[in-house]
């Protein structure tokens, strides 16, 4: 009797995700941000996002009838839901402290508590001022054996992603696997790495430019990425109207707007042209001491002036040269509905080895509207440099 050897079994299936991972991971490009967040379990990937903002609301005009202390001066808002009386509130950009003594729907009513070198009084000659401002919560203070309090929940919202499949086929005739080749101990084993490799690069520009579509019986489905997250109506922004090169101001102004939404920004993306103008812009920063053994004036982070923290520029040549973006990456993730896999495509009457390698996934942006910035409109950085 003949005993069938593994060896010689045609349609072995081997999981190469963790082969796919490293690949990836030893690539210098956008898809290194995104985590592994484990399983999808449709096409149609949803996911909770969070409210980050911290608890504001504009005011459209202030009015109060006396210039006393502690006289009430009442807000006129759009809709004062999830705000108490007993609420301690300032005013964006002053330190005074204001109780609020009574709310309707669109007024909140507030006195005096404490000026703490701002507002000394509540008058109806600016102080608050009667143009548009913002109202913030600060505290809500509650007494001993108190019996209620403020009403604490998560808010949360859903957002969703479309699963995209990715594929590869490696086909070698019999011959070319045959042929003794340098370094290669086997011919397909080498082909599926660069398989892979195309794969890894795919998915990369899938996260950075991905079209989100529900696949259908008229459509495939795609993945959305970076820009489609990032460019929606909602989505923070620092446009330039004049096409100036990129400044350390402009940088840390999108930086501000990330950290004013409850995010936390640490990357830069960027092309290879706005990195080195990037770079040049902190090269007076740089120091260079005697022990030192190499120079240069490459800059891989820098610290935003809106937090004191460090950002890391990541650079991804097929970005616009005229586009920068700032983020915090930590809502990024990959998820697979199959993991890549490498089977077995060989036709009884082949000449050869066919292998299919393929897999299905998407991405996640968590929280995008508050977690993406882009600057765009800039100065073509060849101009700049010259």
């Amino acid at each position: 009797m003949t005993t069938l050897k593994s060896y010689q079994l045609s349609n072995v299936k081997r999981d190469l995700s963790d082969v796919l991972s490293t690949i990836i991971a030893d690539s210098p490009s956008f898809i290194t941000l995104f985590a592994d967040r484990g399983r999808a379990r449709q096409t149609k990937h949803e996911w909770l996002e969070d409210q980050l903002k911290p608890k504001k609301i504009a005011y459209s005009a202030y009015c109060n009838s006396s210039a006393n202390d502690g006289v009430p001066g009442t807000f006129t808002v759009t809709d004062s839901t999830g705000w108490t009386v007993g609420d301690y509130i300032k005013i964006a950009g002053n330190p005074a402290i204001f109780k609020i003594a009574s709310i309707t729907a669109t007024t909140i009513v507030v006195s005096l508590v404490a000026a703490n070198g701002g507002y000394s009084a509540l008058s109806s000659t600016g102080s608050p001022a009667t143009s548009a401002g913002t109202l913030c919560f600060v505290s809500h203070p509650v007494d001993e054996a108190s019996s209620t309090g403020l009403e604490a929940y998560r808010q949360s919202s859903t957002e969703w992603n479309a699963t995209q499949i990715v594929r590869r086929d490696v086909m070698l005739s019999a011959t070319a696997a045959s042929v003794e080749t340098y370094g290669m101990e086997n011919v397909i084993y080498v082909q599926e790495a660069e398989a892979l490799r195309q794969i890894a690069h795919e998915m990369n520009d899938m996260a950075l430019f991905g079209v989100r579509s529900l696949r259908a019986a008229a459509s495939i489905g795609t993945a959305g990425g970076l820009y489609y997250y990032g460019t929606q109506n909602t989505s923070l922004a620092c446009a330039q109207a004049s096409s100036p090169s990129i400044t350390t101001k402009i940088l840390n102004s999108a930086a501000q707007k990330i950290v004013e939404a409850g995010g936390n920004p640490t990357v830069i993306l960027c092309g290879t042209g706005q990195a080195r103008v990037i770079s040049r812009l902190y090269s007076t920063s740089l120091h260079v001491t005697q022990a030192d053994q190499i120079r240069g004036s490459y800059v891989s982070q820098i610290v935003n002036e809106a937090t004191g923290a460090l950002m890391r520029v990541i650079v991804e040549p097929k970005l616009d040269d005229t586009e920068v973006w700032v983020i915090d990456p930590t809502g990024f993730g990959i998820v697979w509905l199959r993991n890549i896999i490498s089977s077995d495509a060989t036709a009884s009457n082949m000449d050869g080895q066919c292998r299919k390698i393929i897999g299905e996934l998407s991405f996640e942006f968590r929280n995008a509207k508050q977690k993406l910035c882009r600057i765009s409109g800039l100065e073509a950085a060849a101009t700049t440099l010259a």
